[in-house]
């Protein structure tokens, strides 16, 4: 779980989310 906040915090992985959904 921790390590899914840390990925949050980087854009890159929110852009990944991003297009994900």
């Amino acid at each position: 779980e921790i390590s899914l906040l840390s990925q949050l915090s980087h854009p890159n992985i929110v852009q990944y989310y991003g297009s994900d959904m």
